[in-house]
């Protein structure tokens, strides 16, 4: 309620304001100016803390400045929209009409023009603040202060940006092989150009590796050698012992 009483006095002092300092005469159609200027900033208003009033059971938990916040931005177009049709006609009998009318449209024109703009500069910041300062709203905010600070520690333990710092410093640390790995790769696997796949290894000589002493990489490996008996002295030597 009482962002919406400072938003229509604002109004009605705005165009009382302008409205003598254009040197104008105060008559009865003043008078109903400013009344349907009253009537317009306080249906204006109504607007925006009607959407509030839908938006607070629907994000709950969050901070009463992001509820007014997204209500503004919900009503804005409609706000913007609302007020421009409405000083159109205005606008034809400030321009058009007699000196009466004139009178009564220029007091028209200010409200209406200062209403649209302090439904959203003025009333809907205030309520903002002035919620803010309420003891439950004092309470939230603090457990949300806390709920922050205990992610954020979670967080910095979970995650250690020093040791990622570290480990990535490590791998630019560490030099890349010699030689150039291209060239290997080209003499190590050679595409065949018919039909695109690796070429087949040629057969190993079997009588080559057998003189260099190596095995051949095909095949079984050769069975171990069959365990020796102990000699006939060794057997001796143990009942002796025995």
């Amino acid at each position: 309620a009482l962002p919406s009483l400072l938003s229509v006095v604002h109004d009605v002092w705005l165009a009382l304001t302008i409205y003598s300092i254009a040197g104008k005469e105060v008559t009865g159609a003043t008078v109903a100016a400013l009344l349907t200027i009253l009537g317009y900033s306080l249906y204006d208003v109504v607007i925006v803390f009607d959407r509030i009033r839908e938006n607070v059971p629907l994000m709950r938990g969050r901070p009463y400045r992001d509820i007014v916040n997204k209500s503004v931005h919900e009503t804005l177009t409609r706000s913007i929209i609302t007020m421009v049709l409405t000083l159109l006609p205005i606008t034809v009998l400030l321009i058009f009409g007699g000196e009466t009318l004139r009178d009564f449209s220029f007091a028209l024109f200010v409200g209406i023009l200062s209403g649209g703009v302090s439904s959203i500069f003025i009333s809907a910041p205030i309520a903002a603040l002035w919620k803010e300062r309420e003891p439950n709203e004092v309470k939230a905010a603090a457990r949300r202060a806390r709920k922050a600070a205990r992610v954020a520690t979670v967080d910095s333990d979970i995650m250690d940006v020093s040791a990622f710092n570290r480990a990535d410093a490590a791998l630019a640390a560490v030099s890349e092989p010699a030689g150039d790995t291209g060239a290997i790769l080209d003499e190590i696997v050679e595409v065949d150009s018919s039909n695109g796949r690796p070429a087949e290894p040629e057969p190993l000589d079997v009588g080559d590796v057998a003189d260099d002493g190596a095995f051949p990489p095909t095949g079984d490996p050769p069975s171990a050698p069959p365990p020796q008996k102990p000699r006939r002295h060794q057997t001796a030597r143990r009942k002796r012992r025995r």
